[in-house]
């Protein structure tokens, strides 16, 4: 049997999604607000929106000094053809910061929940994203029960990069006193490149989760395996 210190999850496709479409979303809140705009003129634009400031603002803007905030609402006003309102962009943004926005998986808090209980090992997060994902955690109500926070926004680098991989195994061991082997880590994400891949690139566990196959039998493994809590 694996002795694990450290487990890590990736964020989106692993363990949320989101509960509905971007572009259905934008529509919708155009609405509210009188803006005219067809689906799919939302979806066009907000897909090439995107695809642009990925490539010309990398990290979400890091590299260009621009937050998050700035980005999103960058995107956010490319994907309507006409000019929208600051109100709306901001409506939008906070809408993605809560859990109203996203489906969570509902084994995932129970999982938590014992693993608090018996601290078998830490439970990280390492996402390519910015920190609203820990404000829909909290909104949930379990933000606290996860040890260490990795988004690559705030850490600079990014998925596959070796750094952000390692910001949450020196964290831990901030946290433990210990740093963990690379060996005695774990990391889940629905990316084999970016995710598994790239965990075992650097000498960590790396293995195949997706929120819509194998998580539940994830899940299970480790409780059964690893002695997080299966005790109830």
């Amino acid at each position: 049997m694996r002795k694990l210190k450290l487990i890590t999850f990736d964020a989106f496709g692993t363990l949320l999604q989101l509960a509905k479409p971007v572009p259905f979303t934008y529509y919708e809140t155009a609405q509210k607000y009188g803006i005219s705009a067809t689906l799919e003129e939302i979806k066009k634009n907000s897909d090439r929106a995107f695809a642009e400031l990925s490539k010309t603002h990398k990290n979400g803007g890091l590299k260009d000094v621009l937050n998050p905030r700035e980005w999103w609402f960058e995107v956010i006003k490319r994907s309507f053809p006409c000019q929208i309102p600051n109100t709306m962009a901001e409506d939008l943004w906070n809408h993605y910061s809560t859990k109203s926005a996203y489906r969570i998986h509902p084994l995932f808090e129970g999982f938590l929940r014992r693993n608090a209980q018996e601290k078998g090992y830490s439970i990280g997060i390492i996402s390519n994203t910015d920190d609203r994902i820990y404000s829909v955690f909290k909104s949930c109500g379990f933000a606290h029960l996860i040890d260490v926070y990795a988004f690559s926004y705030d850490i600079g680098c990014q998925k596959p990069e070796k750094g952000i991989f390692e910001y949450v195994r020196n964290k831990t061991g901030e946290l433990t006193r210990v740093i963990p082997a690379p060996k005695e880590c774990l990391h889940f994400g629905d990316d084999v490149s970016k995710d598994v891949e790239a965990a075992k690139n650097i000498g960590w566990h790396g293995e195949f989760c997706d929120i819509y196959t194998n998580f539940p039998k994830v899940i299970h493994e480790i409780e059964s395996s690893f002695g997080s809590g299966s005790k109830d």
